[in-house]
Formats: structure tokens, C-alpha cells, sequence
């Protein structure tokens, strides 16, 4: 199965929206309750488009990768793949292909989770990372180059 990463264009706004909600809606209920006024608001304040990459499988828009590099590392700050493409091993491949690079360029990766998203978890420390932290709500992962 492969799939195409693209620069998001201000159109994917929309879709990225929609599939970071059905992603961590349940999360955030648990934590903190939903209201959609404020999750906009959030969104908006942190949607820089440059960050961005829509997740294309065949012809279709599947999910999205966030990033944010400085000079000693990748942080993936976002990885949501929509429910009827997760469980084929395009977020993972993803997520290989980023450390792959970081690699090269000799910086490391990290990313932030859910504490309560365990098959998310099972699956950064099947990929290399390790939690090197923890806030009330997240684990920070780390991938040991």
C-alpha cells in the first residue's frame, strides 16, 4: 500500500480539522470534556500550513503529519490517520520514514501522546521510542538514535 505525503495547501484546512477531532475527541472528553468553540480556537492559534503534509492513499486524503524542526530535532507534533486506513502500517511506515531522515541529519526525534492512547504507545515503543517524560496528561517519547 503506498501512500504520498503532500504539502498541505490552506483547502486541506478543513480535513486536517475534521480528522484531528475524530482522532482525539475521546481523549480530550475524558480529560478535559469537548467544546468545539475552544478546540477551534486552539486549531486556529496553531495551524502554521507549513508544518502541514496530507496523507494521500491512492486518490484519496487519508490523514495528515504535522512536524516542527529545530536544529536538534523533528518533533512529531501531530500523526492522525482516519479510521478506515488505520491498521495497515502507513502512520508506522510514516513515522520510520521521519526518524529515517532525522538520522541523516543527525537530530532526534520526539513526539507527545496521550497517556491513555495505549495502542499508540504499543506502537512508538515497537518503532524505538522511549518515554523520557510525562505532564498530567501526555507522555513525551523520545526515539534512541
Amino acid at each position: 500500500m503506498d501512500y504520498r505525503l503532500k504539502d498541505a495547501c490552506i483547502e486541506d484546512k478543513a480535513f486536517i480539522y475534521q480528522t484531528k477531532c475524530a482522532s482525539i475527541k475521546k481523549y480530550v472528553e475524558a480529560i478535559w470534556d469537548w467544546d468545539e468553540t475552544t478546540q477551534l480556537k486552539y486549531f486556529e492559534e496553531d495551524f502554521i500550513l507549513p508544518n502541514f503534509k496530507v496523507v494521500w492513499l491512492d486518490d484519496k486524503a487519508i490523514g495528515y503529519l504535522e512536524t516542527h524542526e529545530n536544529n536538534e530535532l523533528i518533533n512529531i507534533t501531530e500523526i492522525h490517520i482516519i479510521p478506515d486506513a488505520q491498521g495497515k502500517g502507513i502512520g508506522s511506515r510514516i513515522i520510520s520514514g521521519v526518524v529515517l531522515e532525522a538520522k541523516e541529519r543527525g537530530k532526534k526525534v520526539t513526539l507527545g501522546c496521550f497517556k491513555e492512547n495505549d495502542g499508540a504507545v504499543r506502537i512508538y515503543k515497537r518503532l524505538g521510542f522511549q518515554i523520557v517524560g510525562e505532564t498530567e496528561t501526555h507522555f513525551v517519547l523520545e526515539y534512541n538514535l
